[in-house]
């Protein structure tokens, strides 16, 4: 790392970060599919987050020097390339080329000009400011957003809430940022509500999922509780509110059931068993992105297939999805991914240097201040980090049940820990440069749990 580079101070947004964060509140938010619904012939607008993506790509290629590459991500996109050329229904696959290529352009933009602690601050900002909009409109719309290309159904928008309670359970205590802090805490109350209105019984038992793992890694039990139980009182009223004679909690209920023969019991059973067969069939590659559903008829028995839709049918389960349309190198590409991001989330929690000395002037006297975090900002990353660890978890959880590795959620996260933990090597390169000049030792900070 140069010295002369600022890391910590607060800088002035570039044109392209500014851009990059334009795109990502269209990504979430989807404004202009807002814009069309209302108004057809403005449909056009849709391809601008795509005109964004090929400046990115003109950035990128005009500073090549700076640009940081991603294998994982470089591994998924080439082993998904092939899985559409060899897909069962090209047609079908040939779609998700741009996308890929996209997803490529965008991850390696923000590993390239998001290396700034303030700059990564306005990534969080901006998740939670799109947040705050799509959370308002689906509780408006009972639970979906009518207009929006991905939350247009409960089975996406409770998720979607689900994600954003667990990272908003974290962000609400980010020390510097008024508004992440404010807004944080307004998302804990209103995405329970936006669960609650979704109906969604698999967001419901992630929602839990993610509340017990919280509980079991929190380092403070009884402050929890106590927030669990005002928490649980609230849910109950405003369940009741929406969903009265304990509609909400009949439906939750029937999450138990073992009944396998009937409803979604049936469906689901019916669905993975057939995604099953088909990897079987196409160990490799799979059948290709979204052929599932184009395939599907031909694993239905006669009696099965008799009254039920089956063309274009999801798997309602991403494992199974990948097993099926990608085959065994995608859930290779894919574990790497999560094995990449766990394990940079650790390093981030195992900064290698004593907080409390770095305002020792004698250690580090030689330090650019710029180059060094405060302890508030070293605390705000590890935050960060457990935001994006909680998100995570919930997505996982909730993609038990529904389609969900399509919705680019996945990607947000991913990236976002990428930034923070090429940031932390930063931070520890110019620590390891200080000491060795003071011939000095770090002191390693105890791993931080929720």
């Amino acid at each position: 790392m140069q010295k002369n580079e600022s890391t910590f101070t607060k800088t002035q947004l570039t044109p392209i970060q500014k851009l990059f964060l334009f795109s990502l509140f269209c990504g979430l938010v989807k404004p202009f599919w807002l814009i069309s619904y209302f108004l057809p012939p403005a449909g056009i607008s849709k391809v601008i987050p795509a005109g964004l993506v090929i400046i990115f790509l003109l950035f990128l290629i005009r500073n090549s020097s700076i640009v940081r590459i991603n294998r994982p991500i470089l591994l998924y996109c080439g082993v998904t390339f092939l899985s559409i050329v060899f897909a069962y229904n090209t047609g079908m696959s040939r779609r998700f080329f741009l996308p890929i290529i996209f997803l490529a352009i965008t991850v390696t933009t923000a590993l390239t000009y998001f290396r700034n602690y303030a700059q990564i601050q306005k990534i969080f900002a901006t998740f939670i400011l799109a947040s705050i909009i799509l959370t308002a409109f689906g509780i408006i719309g009972s639970g979906r957003i009518i207009w929006h290309s991905v939350l247009d159904n409960q089975d996406a928008f409770g998720p979607f809430m689900c994600i954003v309670f667990g990272m908003s359970f974290f962000l609400k205590d980010i020390k510097g940022s008024s508004f992440i802090r404010t807004y944080s805490k307004i998302l804990l109350v209103a995405s329970s509500c936006g669960l609650i209105l979704s109906f969604a019984r698999g967001a419901f038992l992630s929602f839990l999922l993610l509340v017990v793992l919280i509980l079991l890694q929190s380092r403070r039990k009884f402050r929890f509780l106590f927030l669990a139980l005002f928490g649980a009182i609230l849910f109950i009223i405003v369940a009741n509110t929406f969903f009265p004679d304990g509609a909400f909690w009949k439906e939750m209920g029937t999450i138990f059931s073992k009944d396998t023969e009937t409803g979604t019991g049936r469906d689901r059973t019916l669905l993975w068993g057939c995604a099953w067969e088909i990897f079987k069939d196409h160990p490799v590659l799979g059948v290709g992105p979204r052929n599932f559903g184009l395939i599907l008829p031909k694993y239905l028995t006669e009696e099965f297939y008799r009254g039920y839709h089956a063309y274009g049918r999801v798997t309602h389960n991403i494992f199974f999805q990948l097993l099926s349309e990608g085959g065994l190198l995608t859930i290779i590409a894919f574990g790497l991914l999560l094995k990449t991001f766990f394990s940079l989330r650790s390093s981030v929690d195992h900064l290698s240097y004593d907080i409390s000395d770095i305002s020792n002037p004698e250690i580090f006297k030689s330090a650019d201040p710029n180059n060094l975090p405060t302890s508030v900002q070293a605390d705000n990353l590890k935050r960060f980090s457990q935001a994006l660890y909680a998100g995570m978890i919930a997505y996982l959880a909730n993609g038990f049940f529904y389609d969900l590795f399509y919705t680019g959620w996945f990607w947000f996260l991913f990236y976002t820990n990428m930034t923070i933990y090429y940031l932390t090597k930063d931070v520890q390169s110019e620590l390891s440069y200080i000491l060795k000049d003071e011939k000095t030792s770090l002191h390693p900070v105890r791993s931080q749990t929720f």
